[in-house]
């Protein structure tokens, strides 16, 4: 019997789905519905065909799924059922189900290959939703405020009208978590038990199997105390334990080159199961790379505090969101002095993973030889926004500077070694519609002078937080550094000009200090074309406008090493339009 017939799954407008609510309670219910109907619903209807004959799964995980069928009837059969329950259990998430037949003697991955072209034709295809709010009788729900309101409750954060979307993603989080009251504020508690997430290693949640809240507890292990593990029930809880406070960071980061290291597979026999069992590794490695170093970064920079509870008395709150961790995507949510740091320890430590993760595959006979000896790279986009600011605007936002960090990754040298990129940026209030064009006005003389040298990679945002840090320990007075931002804006000669009367300043306040940090700040105060510094490709470019832009959420080293929290202050504003 042959499998001619490819069902190719792909999970489309995630980010449309999750953000459809300003609700911290409804991102998390949204994610984990996706994650029971990617990881549990569909795999197990796919499982009971395979294990009837019917078909057989290359890979099911990480928002998309590729199930080939003998029969175009029975295929076309799946893709009505998928459809039905993502609209069942979800009431508008959308999901591309399509049936590609393989031509000829094409070999699998061409075809693989293929149907992951056809739905993204189909997905660029689609129509959109009709607007159900047409009668003024209807009374939009409370929360996403653009579907009708079903039903009425009240909960812990109020008087609620819910959509059925809304209602299905609360009911998700019931299933999934307690909560308790704490000084004023409720808390999400990840209870331990049948059907629950649980901190004992290698053992998963019952309902969300592959969800990477697990993986998050697995790696914290059981506190000696047994203290239950406390998640926000808001973005304000996070945002709270920035310093300064009240600012949150948003990490967008997505995979670079995929399709190019599928291409670099390397079956190693003729038969489809060769190359099946070549995609799966794949995609397995991509999807647990992902998960695990988003969890290690997030607890290397991220300690838990303690909290007061009413019902349990005491519990290890951690200020932190996985809004979505799957494939090689990853949307974070964390307090604003940690993004940076964050983001830059998940690009480097995902590169790390899918390197080992492929020597292990190869060694267990899975692949022939690693299809990125280097390891793959991502790029991301970090936001640092008040709390308030919505979520959906920030997630755009971090999207674009996220494409904008894979632009320069595709442009690094040959010679150079691969490396994830991030680009970021510090908003203080509404109002950037387009961070393209904004970005834009960074740029003076043709594009020969650039007042920032965003994107960055690890290695270059690494250096800038140390020189942050360095100025810092210095006690260099800060009014004299942020003198420079407003300079760069007024040309590329002014902007020296300015520059260099400061630069003296600073130089008669630094003389008489010896410090390992004032010497690094000689070093950077240095040079022809001060503030600017001419790159590789001939261009000046400075990096002075993001130093100051971040100064404020890099925290000083302490002599035994690490960063300790400083005092919450005002922070650095921006130009154009998105200062205070």
């Amino acid at each position: 019997m042959s499998f001619d017939h490819l069902v190719v799954i792909e999970t489309q407008k995630v980010k449309s789905y999750v953000f459809g609510t300003p609700k911290l309670r409804e991102m998390r219910g949204a994610s984990l519905l996706l994650d029971s109907l990617n990881l549990v619903a569909v795999r197990d209807q796919a499982d009971a065909l395979e294990k009837a004959g019917q078909c057989k799964v290359v890979y099911i995980g990480g928002g998309s799924g590729r199930i080939r069928f003998a029969d175009l009837g029975e295929a076309k059969q799946f893709c009505r059922d998928v459809r039905a329950l993502y609209r069942d259990r979800t009431a508008i998430a959308k999901v591309a189900a399509e049936v590609v037949t393989r031509v000829d003697d094409e070999p699998l991955l061409d075809l693989l290959r293929r149907g992951v072209r056809e739905t993204q034709k189909q997905k660029l295809s689609a129509l959109g939703v009709e607007d159900l709010l047409g009668g003024r009788w209807i009374r939009p729900c409370t929360s996403c405020g653009q579907w009708p309101a079903e039903k009425e409750m009240n909960d812990v954060q109020g008087h609620h009208r819910l959509c059925r979307s809304c209602l299905l993603k609360r009911n998700a989080i019931a299933l999934q978590y307690a909560t308790d009251k704490g000084h004023g504020q409720e808390y999400l508690v990840l209870q331990r038990g049948e059907g629950r997430p649980t901190a004992r290693p290698n053992e998963q949640s019952h309902a969300f199997p592959e969800n990477i809240l697990p993986r998050f507890l697995g790696k914290i292990g059981e506190a000696p105390d047994g203290l239950p593990v406390c998640l926000p029930q808001d973005i304000g809880q996070i945002a709270d334990r920035s310093h300064p406070a009240n600012y949150v960071g948003l990490i967008y980061a997505d995979g670079n080159a995929m399709g190019e290291a599928i291409k670099k597979l390397v079956v190693a026999g003729t038969t489809d199961t060769d190359a099946a069992k070549a995609y799966r590794a794949f995609s397995n490695i991509v999807d647990e790379a992902t998960k695990r170093s988003a969890v290690d970064a997030v607890l290397r920079q991220i300690h838990p505090v303690e909290v007061k509870l009413k019902k349990r008395g005491r519990g290890r709150f951690y200020p932190v969101e996985f809004v979505m961790a799957g494939g090689d995507d990853l949307i974070l949510l964390v307090p604003g002095h940690t993004a940076l740091e964050i983001a830059a320890d998940f690009l480097d430590g995902y590169q790390s993973l899918t390197r080992d993760l492929q020597n292990g595959a190869v060694h267990a006979g899975e692949l022939t030889s690693p299809f990125a000896p280097s390891g793959l790279t991502s790029s991301a986009g970090v936001v640092i926004a008040h709390g308030t600011f919505p979520a959906s605007q920030l997630v755009e936002i971090a999207g674009v500077l996220m494409k904008l960090a894979k632009r320069r990754a595709a442009k690094l040298p040959g010679d150079c070694p691969p490396i994830g990129t991030l680009d970021f940026m510090v908003l203080h209030s509404p109002g950037l519609d387009d961070v393209k064009h904004w970005r834009e006005e960074y740029e003076f003389d043709n594009g020969d002078t650039r007042m920032t040298r965003r994107p960055y990679t690890t290695e270059e945002l690494r250096g800038l937080l140390d020189r942050i840090r360095c100025l810092k320990n210095a006690d260099l007075p800060r009014a004299k550094l942020k003198a420079l931002y407003p300079a760069l804006f007024e040309g590329r000669l002014q902007a020296q000009y300015e520059a260099l009367r400061i630069r003296e300043r600073l130089t008669s306040t630094l003389r008489h200090r010896e410090h390992r940090e004032v010497a690094a700040f000689r070093e950077w105060l240095e040079g022809e074309h001060f503030p600017f510094r001419r790159g590789p490709d001939g261009k000046l470019a400075t990096d002075l406008s993001e130093l100051v832009e971040i100064y404020d959420f890099v925290q000083p080293q302490l002599q035994g090493g690490g960063a300790t929290a400083t005092e919450a202050g005002t922070a650095t504003a921006t130009p154009q339009g998105v200062a205070e």
